[in-house]
């Protein structure tokens, strides 16, 4: 078996283990002859799933898989760590919205904020790098008024609001997180999610002393298949990321397959339907789960995406100019406005230099294993 394989597969197998569908005794032990452990660290980090296998590392070794001492220990204390980061979020989160209650403003809280106050236990394997809360553009102004007499200093002073999701991040004042407000879930396009509907249909709910607003469980399933395959692009990529994977193998499996049979309330297009179902087969292919029939797609990207995770690191790195060249081409064929948006990155060298540095981050992201 090849080494990219091993790796791949032997975490495959582990987040198995996180979500509950196997024991160290029910899985293949074989993924993990003649594991690179070091890779693996490496590959797991580059998807942002590491701080999740703390307890599958633990569990497979009293199986009788040979995990060294040390990488257990390392993985306990992210584990650890990731729990005491998630923990401060949680706190500052709630006191963040506090403030905004006293205004008027009780927020939707979205993506990571959203498993960390729907299920305690999240805190252990949800990696989180930022807050993200959903407001009215009509109140957006006092919102961030009311951040920045909290010392929330903004990252960027360009913002677009007619193109943008968020306003720029409002970097905390211990400037270890930021909080992004959003008045849409994604810059251009909709991506199949009413977000009227969205923050209609979100139940009140205490953090604290402070109310949030929580999405439907619906909501949340759209915008996590609509974020990755639309919006990070990853379904026009053929990228494949294990975060996506292991955030749908822990909301409700019966709800996933549920979602699944009416995916087509929320997209309407032959593209986005493709798309998302795609990202739910391949979580279920990683995951060794049976398909949803009911949102079958064709799954030949499924099996190319996770073909990927296995290629060896020089094949990632001879792709990678093609695979950006590929990629802006589809988006200036495909993407509405988004020729107007490159120009107006190159008339601003400040939003030219953020492009230039989220995309160098991401690279290096992903080329880390």
């Amino acid at each position: 078996m090849r080494r990219g394989a091993t790796v791949a597969d032997a975490a495959f197998a582990l987040l198995r283990v996180a979500r509950g569908e196997a024991s160290g005794l029910s899985i293949d032990t074989t993924v993990f002859d003649r594991l690179d452990w070091h890779r693996l660290v490496s590959f797991t980090t580059s998807h942002c799933i590491l701080q999740a296998l703390a307890r599958p590392l633990a569990t497979v070794r009293a199986a009788g898989v040979p995990v060294p001492e040390d990488l257990l220990a390392f993985a306990e204390d992210f584990e650890a760590a990731n729990i005491a980061r998630n923990t401060f979020l949680l706190t500052e989160t709630a006191a963040i919205i506090d403030t905004l209650n006293k205004g008027g403003l009780i927020p939707v809280v979205l993506k990571g904020v959203a498993f960390l106050v729907d299920d305690p236990a999240a805190r252990a394997w949800r990696f989180m790098r930022d807050v993200d809360l959903l407001v009215p553009a009509s109140d957006l102004g006092a919102a961030v008024e009311r951040l920045e007499r909290l010392g929330f200093a903004r990252a960027t002073v360009d913002y677009d609001p007619e193109h943008e999701a968020h306003f720029p991040p409002l970097v905390s004042p211990c400037r270890t997180y930021s909080v992004e407000l959003h008045t849409r879930l994604f810059g251009r396009g909709a991506h199949g999610i009413d977000v009227e509907r969205l923050a209609a249909r979100a139940r009140p709910m205490s953090l604290g002393a402070a109310t949030i607003a929580m999405p439907h469980l619906d909501d949340r399933i759209a915008h996590l298949l609509a974020h990755a395959q639309l919006h990070n692009r990853g379904h026009v990529a053929r990228r494949l990321v294990l975060k996506d994977v292991l955030d749908l193998a822990m909301l409700p499996e019966g709800a996933v397959r549920a979602f699944a049979t009416h995916r087509d309330d929320y997209f309407t297009t032959v593209v986005e339907r493709g798309a998302t179902s795609a990202l739910i087969d391949a979580s279920h292919r990683c995951l060794g789960q049976p398909a949803c029939h009911a949102a079958s797609a064709p799954p030949a990207w499924a099996r190319a995406a996770i073909e990927r995770l296995r290629w060896p690191r020089w094949r990632h790195l001879a792709a990678l100019p093609g695979d950006v060249l590929r990629l802006e081409a589809l988006r200036w064929r495909d993407e509405a406005g988004h020729r107007d948006h490159r120009l107006r990155q190159l008339r601003s060298s400040a939003r030219l230099g953020d492009a230039a540095r989220t995309a160098l981050f991401k690279h290096r992201q992903r080329l880390w294993s």
